[in-house]
């Protein structure tokens, strides 16, 4: 998550970015970097990092911004837009990665494996993600789309969003609304799920 954010944030709000507390350590076992954890406690705009997630963040965001097919999404776009409402009659947030100016929705993910990011999507669900977005911005899955770029590689991936990837975050949303009203009043410490196997 951390990586995720700090990629995001160097695309898409440079100055939130540059605002972080970059250490010169690479590991975050390290006496320095606790220290500069202390040294931040308590400040909602810093986030401590160590120089080894820094030179990834900026290796990633690099690929992304040297690439025209990609950057053409953030022409005139809007980037990391709030929004609140109601999705199956249950309150929800959410924020959108980029909304260009024709009205589509891009949000950008990191993987470890750009080729098996189909089932990374379904595995992280990002079809419940999609369905939630699509529904409080009122916008159709055809203008939902994930750019995930591999870690490794640096290789991006354009995915267009299908009915089936946009049914099943439906039928995922469903399915926890229920368990969550059928279970909202319990105690969750006596919370358990059930499967036959």
């Amino acid at each position: 998550l951390r990586d995720g954010w700090l990629f995001h944030t160097a695309i898409l709000e440079p100055d939130v970015y540059e605002r972080q507390h970059f250490t010169s350590v690479k590991s975050k076992n390290s006496v320095a970097f606790k220290e500069a954890l202390k040294e931040f406690e308590g400040n909602p705009d810093v986030k401590v990092f160590s120089a080894q997630e820094k030179q990834s963040a900026e290796r990633l965001a690099d690929a992304f911004l040297k690439n025209s097919k990609l950057v053409k999404y953030l022409n005139k776009a809007q980037t990391e837009v709030p929004i609140a409402g109601e999705v199956m009659g249950m309150p929800f947030r959410g924020k959108a990665d980029i909304i260009t100016k024709t009205g589509q929705i891009i949000d950008l993910k990191t993987t470890t494996n750009i080729k098996n990011f189909k089932h990374s999507a379904y595995n992280f669900s990002y079809d419940l993600q999609c369905f939630i977005y699509c529904n409080l911005f009122n916008v159709s899955y055809k203008d939902f789309i994930f750019i995930a770029i591999d870690k490794d590689s640096l290789a991006p991936k354009i995915c267009e969003v299908s009915e089936e990837f946009y049914l099943s975050g439906e039928n995922k949303c469903e399915r926890a609304i229920k368990e969550y009203l059928e279970n909202k009043d319990k105690d969750i410490n006596e919370y358990v799920l059930w499967e036959k196997l």
